[in-house]
């Protein structure tokens, strides 16, 4: 199609602007031309008529009349007559208008109306004043809550007794809460959006959209964004709260959807961010950015500035609009280019737009005092998304145990809020965003209209100019300032031609109305925010002087880009003494003059009502005053860091206390501590004592101008001085630890060049980077150091501060320093801003702090102790005046529990938050001072060990106390030592080993010298044993020593006493013993009477020899073999030992049971046992240890038997009832189960006494005995006795020389011995006649005694005659000894009382 255009030609009111002769109204309007081109994309192409646009509009002009319509659209009135008005700005400029448009000037094509795929369809945005509200309530609940509890403990401290000792936790002033008190501040349904924002975000967008994206075409609203609507919205004021942190973090949570979701979320969510392509500024969009400036809107021709006299009828008037007579009238008057501006007029006092709703603008201002508007101070979008964090960190926070602030990480960080930051005067409209979709679908409707739209004055805001003033006690303004006044400089730059520079009077820029963002063009989500405008202190329409820095880190001066289609490149400054100064602690009131699309708005001298005006705000600092800053002096040793100080020492083994001093001079070998470092050139050795300087907090430079501080370089007529003493201290404001060289902030030409003076050095964390050394100084400010790299400031010079210092910060309170109860409290000297650093020394020893201020020192030296370690903390302490000045303070202040509280109470809060306690106001940095030493300074100690232990456990619970130095003693390792003996039977004979474990370790608390433990000893089985055990005790400063000192465990443990003898019992039954074989045993003595020339020679019987079959110890050492016996005489036969007569000898006699009296040589007895197998009867043991035999392999264990008080019996018959005994067992798990052994009989005791008689022997043999059937036969008594048995003596000889055992002869025939009566028994006795002897031959006599017992004639070995009647009988041999003899040197024989046989 041809090129063409279209002519919109809009009306703007603008005020009575005098009377005319007449005394009439004269009355100015603004018409605003809207050029439309369509058809081609070169502005040649609509040449002529936009060749030389001015002169076109002066012939439009001419043609042009205003039309006043009433409010049925009736003409009441016409004005030809007007004058184009330049007393505000030149008239249209076709020199201007050519030098910035040509021939070539880029058109977009208006040809086709706007496609719907860029239209906004989502408008975002989220409602400020509320979330400030929600963020407000925290930090107020916060501060309430924490002063609450402060005063509580205050109160208790008053009530503490001299004996009680103070809480060190109380040394941090205000604590931080614990998380189930903030939880409830937060609300569970926003810690639960925070951690997951998701189905938060999906319930908007069902509240935005509840539709589902179907819309009615002839719907009121089909042109309008779909948007938010909170307060008529019943579902969004349900969670209000949480609908609006939700919007908040969603305004900024931009981008595509994620993966997956369904076609509504993909809607509604950002489109993906489209390749960039160079953005071109066509003839339209230069039109309307010419609107910015009101004198260039005038120069080119885009208003036109008419004044009238007020028409009769103008009274009736609603509306107006412009008509043509003109040749091409039909076009200029076609419908759609001439909209209605309806009108406000009162003779003699305002002629402007009408206002749609005066609620929002009358008298061309904003109704910032109804209750649509919100003014705050803070940051609220930075105070929402910290909002959330500080949400998301409680998610966690929640179960039964979560609470549970114990760990040293959770009490340094706390559950303190996050810091707020101011954000100057900001002004909120609530819903601003509603209007704006409103505004944009009216908008769209005209677009498409071809209709004349009517417009009100809010369709015609093209944004607003801003005055503020500074408000009395009673919120009176006396004195207004503009916030938009300028002074601008506009120059078109075509590049190789001479700029063409536009000469433009000073001005008002103003503020936009809305505006909206995008993250994609083609993106139909759009987002804008409630902030109207806000005030840092400086013009709202022109840039703070200085430069930026690029995205390169390097400082540039800002330069607006300039497009190369419409080359005008705008710098713009404020008008010379407009601006007041933004300062804390002042009251301001702020309002705002409505600027139409023309440029025009009420003056700023204007008088305002009253009720139109902001609500007065007092400014106030949100930022609270930050710790102060501690300063390394030189590489950081093991365990150190800026806020850690260490020194050294140790004890020897012997207790011999070694110093800080010596230990300097004792460990100056340990490796990586050289003097100098290789890594980096400085002193790493151990030192006796630590440095840092402590420095007070840094300041930006548009703070301390909100303090005032610089309020006397300010303003007309000040003194030079004064001037450069501001800007001395501004160049200041990018200085660092960095800075090789520091200037005074007096007199910027002082300098110390601190490099020269090797007073700052670059150090690193690790010794063995090998990475090249930063070298100082930097290449440009700003620069950084490399990872791992640190700046330190020589203790030895006073540190030179190369920053500004918060003004509020007059010094450092110390709390909890060793030597000191309470807080010390020591001031930053000088002027502002030379706030002066001091030295922080650690050395040894106690007592109170030491404090040096002189004109070069400033030290503070504190002592700490060996092993002693102490918690500083370290904030910055106000004048109490100053606390008005903070926003939280004032937030405290002004609520209900502040109004609660007693005057006493006010003053305590008041004095403690200025002396730096109120984390909230001065948050504070924790210094930790230690005095580590390499081993505990004392030994560990057990005592009072008790085990426990359950059956079949093969572990046992050990609970004791523990004696050790807790402060030097980090944990005591309890080790353990022990003997246990095992029977392996591929070994031939059981071994013994020594055992050792490392049991546990026992942690140890701080300031708990003794304390209970429970350790658990695992062994792996289930047997006793008989432990010994060792505590050893670790340093608790390891971690401050070199890994070459704590590799060696000599140097930094002590080992204790050793707890020895520990019985640990079995936990299970023994395994059942496995008998081989026994025995009868029995005892031999000989005695040789000299005198008589008698030897007697003594058998007594001794019990049994039992032998067992490996392995023994089942149960662990001490395992003993038990002879179960039967206390009671209940028990089954099979369980228990029995003993009984030989009723060949004894007939139908008992015996009364046996009991452990009756086996003298047990190792032990018990009683009440409980057997293995489940009998309900206890037992009694008697117990024996037994011993390896390892000829045989086997274990043997010698019974003796003592029949006692059980009566007297002839070989009595003995069955054992044995099992395992372990007596160190767990009660009831002594036995195993019982094992029978065969039977065996018991021997009766025998004496042989032999006497010498005139070369012959006597021998006699005694004992008890009885008599059996055979001998009863023969008769009773004596002869009944004899006839039992026989008893024989028989001398025996062998050679002297090469004989053996087997080599013993008889002499002659055996001699029987007679028996006889002997007392209550019998006895055999014969005389033995000397015999025949020869030399070179031994003798000896052989005694045997043999029982008769009738037998068969097969079987037997003689006969003898009972009752004259021959009966056959064996004999049983059940004695034998033998008494060595000698040969007498004139013959005979004699006993040998010297020569046992």
């Amino acid at each position: 199609m041809a090129a063409e255009h279209l002519l919109r030609w809009t009306v703007l009111p603008d005020g009575v602007v005098g009377t005319d002769p007449g005394g009439g109204d004269r009355l100015r309007v603004s018409v605003l031309v809207t050029p439309r081109l369509r058809g081609s994309k070169r502005l040649g192409d609509y040449f002529p008529t936009f060749e030389s646009w001015p002169d076109t509009l002066a012939g439009l002009v001419n043609a042009l009349s205003l039309e006043f319509l009433d409010d049925k659209g009736n003409p009441v009135a016409k004005v030809t007559a007007k004058e184009v008005d330049t007393s505000r700005y030149p008239a249209a400029d076709r020199n201007v208008w050519k030098a910035l448009f040509h021939a070539e000037t880029h058109v977009d094509d208006h040809s086709e109306p706007r496609t719907e795929a860029g239209a906004p369809r989502v408008l975002r945005s989220f409602p400020a004043a509320a979330v400030e509200s929600t963020v407000t309530a925290l930090f107020r609940d916060m501060a309430a809550t924490t002063t609450r509890e402060r005063i509580r403990r205050n109160d208790a401290d008053g009530e503490r007794t001299p004996c009680e000792r103070p809480d060190p936790e109380d040394n941090q002033g205000w604590r931080f809460p614990s998380g189930h008190v903030v939880i409830p501040m937060i609300g569970n349904e926003v810690i639960d959006f925070a951690n997951d924002p998701r189905a938060v975000h999906s319930e908007l967008n069902k509240l935005i959209d509840p539709n589902g994206g179907i819309h009615l075409a002839d719907s009121g609203a089909a042109e309008q964004p779909m948007h938010m609507r909170r307060t008529a919205n019943p579902k969004y004021q349900e969670k209000a709260k949480l609908y609006g942190l939700a919007e908040a973090h969603r305004f900024y949570d931009r981008g595509p959807a994620p993966a997956g979701a369904d076609e509504h979320t993909l809607a509604m969510s950002d489109a993906p961010p489209a390749p960039v392509e160079p953005h071109r500024v066509d003839f339209h969009e230069a039109c309307g950015l010419l609107g910015d400036y009101p004198e260039l809107q005038r120069r080119f021709g885009l208003v036109v500035d008419l004044v009238f006299t007020a028409p009769d009828g103008l009274a009736g008037a609603d509306s107006v609009r412009v008509a043509f007579a003109h040749p091409d009238q039909a076009a200029l008057n076609a419908p759609g280019r001439r909209p209605r501006t309806r009108i406000a007029y009162a003779a003699g006092q305002r002629f402007e737009p009408k206002a749609k709703d005066e609620k929002t603008i009358r008298t061309r201002v904003l109704n910032l005092g109804s209750g649509a508007f919100r003014v705050t101070d803070l940051d609220v979008d930075g105070a929402a998304l910290k909002h959330l964090d500080y949400a998301r960190a409680f998610a966690g926070m929640r179960g039964p145990d979560s609470f549970r602030d114990t760990t040293e990480a959770r009490r340094q960080l706390g559950n303190g809020t996050p810091a707020a930051r101011g954000g100057g005067i900001t002004v909120f409209r609530e819903d601003d965003d509603g209007h704006l979709a409103q505004q944009i679908g009216a908008d769209r409707t005209r677009e498409k209209s071809n209709v004349d739209p009517t417009l009100v004055a809010e369709d015609l805001v093209r944004g607003y100019r801003v005055d503020v003033g500074i408000a009395d006690v009673n919120g009176t303004v006396h004195r207004w300032h503009s916030l938009c006044r300028r002074r601008g400089s506009y120059t078109i730059r075509r590049p190789g031609q001479p700029p063409v520079t536009i000469p433009v009077r000073p001005d008002e820029g103003n503020v936009k109305a809305s505006a909206v963002t995008r993250t994609a063009p083609e993106s139909t989500q759009v987002y804008t925010h409630q902030a109207l405008f806000g005030w840092d202190g400086w013009s709202l329409v022109a840039p703070r002087p200085g430069l930026t820095i690029n995205k390169d880190n390097q400082p540039e001066a800002v330069v607006p880009p300039v497009s190369p289609d419409v080359p005008l490149a705008t710098a713009f400054t404020p008008e010379p003494g407009s601006l007041p100064a933004l300062r804390y602690g002042r009251t301001y009131r702020l309002r705002a003059r409505v600027v139409d699309l023309a440029g025009n708005s009420a003056d700023h001298t204007a008088t305002v009502p009253h009720e139109l005006l902001a609500p007065a705000i007092t400014y106030l600092r949100w930022e609270p005053v930050p710790q102060p800053v501690v300063v390394p002096t030189r590489p950081f040793s093991e365990g150190e860091s800026a806020e850690r100080m260490v020194i050294r020492s140790t004890i020897t083994e012997e207790g011999r206390e070694i110093s800080a001093r010596e230990y300097e001079a004792l460990r100056s070998d340990v490796p990586d501590h050289s003097d100098p470092s290789g890594v980096d050139g400085l002193d790493r050795r151990y030192r006796a004592v630590d440095h840092r300087h402590v420095a007070p907090p840094k300041v930006a430079l548009a703070m301390a101008e909100e303090h005032g501080v610089f309020d006397a370089a300010f303003g007309p007529d000040r003194p030079e001085r004064a001037r450069a003493r501001y800007f001395a201290s501004a160049a200041r404001e990018a200085g660092s630890f960095l800075d090789t060289v520091v200037s005074d902030p007096e007199d910027p030409s002082s300098t110390t060049d601190l490099l020269r003076e090797h007073r700052i050095h670059i150090a690193k964390h690790d010794v063995h980077d090998t990475a090249e050394l930063t070298p100082l100084p930097l290449t440009h400010r700003g620069a950084g150091l490399k990872h791992g790299e640190f700046v330190v400031h020589d203790a030895r010079r006073p540190l030179l501060l190369p920053y500004l210092p918060d003004p509020l910060a007059r010094g450092v309170c110390l709390r909890g320093l060793p030597g000191t109860t309470g807080a010390r409290k020591y001031p930053f000297p000088g002027p502002w801003p030379q706030a002066k650093p001091f030295l922080l020394t650690l050395a040894e020893g106690d007592g109170e702090p030491e404090w040096r201020d002189g004109p070069w020192v400033r030290e503070l030296t504190v002592r700490l102790a060996r092993s002693e370690t102490a918690r500083v903390f370290l904030s910055c302490y106000l004048d109490r005046a100053d606390l008005s000045l903070l926003r939280q303070w004032r937030l405290l202040t002004e609520s209900d529990f502040w109004r609660g509280l007693a005057q006493r109470d006010r003053d305590f809060v008041a004095e403690a938050s200025a002396d730096g306690e109120n984390w909230m106001l001065t948050p504070w940095v924790e210094l930790n001072l230690v005095h580590a030493v390499e081993k505990p300074l004392r030994r560990p100690e057990l005592r009072e060990l008790v085990f426990r232990r359950v059956p079949e456990a093969t572990f046992t619970e050990i609970r004791g106390e523990l004696r050790a130095h807790s402060r030097s003693t980090a944990h005591v390792a309890v080790d353990a030592k022990w003997g246990e003996w095992v029977d392996d039977v591929s070994q031939p004979a059981p071994q013994r080993f020594t055992r050792h474990a490392h049991v546990e370790d026992v942690q140890v608390s701080v300031n708990n010298d003794m304390l209970g433990f429970t350790v658990r000893h695992e062994f792996g089985d289930t047997r006793h044993r008989n432990i010994d055990y060792t505590p050893t005790a670790t340093t608790r400063f390891r971690e401050y020593f070199h890994p070459a000192i704590t590799a060696d465990q000599k140097l930094i443990t002590r080992g204790g006493p050793v707890s020895a003898g520990h019985s640990v019992p079995s936990s299970r039954r023994p395994e059942p013993p496995e008998p081989s074989h026994l025995v009868p045993t029995f005892r031999w003595s000989r005695t040789a009477d000299r005198e008589h020339g008698t030897v007697t020679s003594t058998r007594r019987h001794a019990g049994v020899r039992l032998h067992l079959r490996r392995p023994w110890y089942s149960s662990g050492d001490d395992e003993l073999l038990a002879v179960v016996l039967d206390p009671g005489g209940t028990v089954p036969d099979r369980y228990s030992t029995r003993w009984g007569v030989d009723p060949v000898w004894s007939g139908a006699s008992r015996l009364a049971g046996p009991s452990p009296a009756n086996f003298p040589n047990a190792t032990s007895t018990a009683n009440a046992l409980t057997l293995a197998e489940g009998l309900p009867t206890p037992v009694s043991v008697a117990a024996f240890r037994p011993d390896f035999d390892e000829r045989r392999g086997l274990w043997r264990c010698d019974i003796d038997v003592d029949l006692g008080a059980a009566g007297a019996a002839y070989f009595p018959f003995l069955r054992l009832a044995v099992a395992r005994y372990q007596p160190h067992s767990l009660p009831g798990l002594e036995l195993s189960t019982v094992v029978t052994a065969e039977f065996a009989q018991l021997l009766p005791d025998r004496t042989v006494t032999a006497t010498g008689i005139d070369g012959g022997l006597r021998v006699t043999l005694a004992g008890p005995t009885t008599s059996n059937e055979l001998g009863r036969r023969v008769g009773g008594g004596v002869a009944a006795v004899a006839g039992s048995r026989r008893v024989t003596a028989t001398l025996q000889s062998r050679a002297s020389l090469g004989a053996g055992e087997l080599d013993w002869q008889p002499v002659g025939n055996p001699v029987p011995l007679s028996c006889r009566a002997d007392g209550a028994g019998f006895a055999w006795s014969a005389d033995i006649p000397a015999p025949d002897t020869a030399l070179l031959t031994q003798y000896r006599l052989l005694v045997e005694e043999h029982e008769l017992h009738q037998s068969d004639v097969d079987t037997a070995t003689e006969t003898v005659t009972v009752a004259g009647q021959p009966v056959p009988v064996a004999r049983r041999l059940v004695h034998a000894d033998r008494v060595a003899l000698r040969r007498r040197p004139f013959g005979g024989i004699e006993v040998d009382l010297d020569i046992e046989p």
